[in-house]
């Protein structure tokens, strides 16, 4: 079997590693970046339809400006994204799955 790498940041990397293995998968976690909050600028809650969330760490690390945001519907990578993003007030209207497109590859 072909090991397969994940580089993503933490609390990610392990929990991926983790879920990888249960799938019979030879899986090596390298985190290859750290995950810190920055400075920036929200927009108005009335001048977008919908948010795009490719990552938990956007709400874990968005500050409190998300605040601003609560109720807007978001589109959502998987699972631990939307339970983040629920928890942020966030209304989740879609989600991809991430790590169970694996088992097709």
């Amino acid at each position: 079997m072909k090991p397969l790498v994940l580089i993503r940041p933490q609390p990610g990397c392990d929990a991926s590693v983790e879920a990888a293995k249960k799938l019979g998968l030879d899986a090596h976690g390298f985190p290859l970046f750290e995950i810190r909050a920055r400075q920036w600028d929200p927009v108005g809650p009335d001048s977008f339809d919908a948010l795009l969330i490719g990552s938990a760490n956007a709400i874990r690390r968005g500050g409190e400006a998300l605040g601003n945001y609560r109720g807007k519907p978001a589109y959502v990578v998987g699972a631990r994204t939307a339970e983040v993003c629920r928890k942020a007030g966030l209304d989740i209207v879609g989600t991809r799955l991430g790590l169970t497109a694996l088992t097709r590859c």
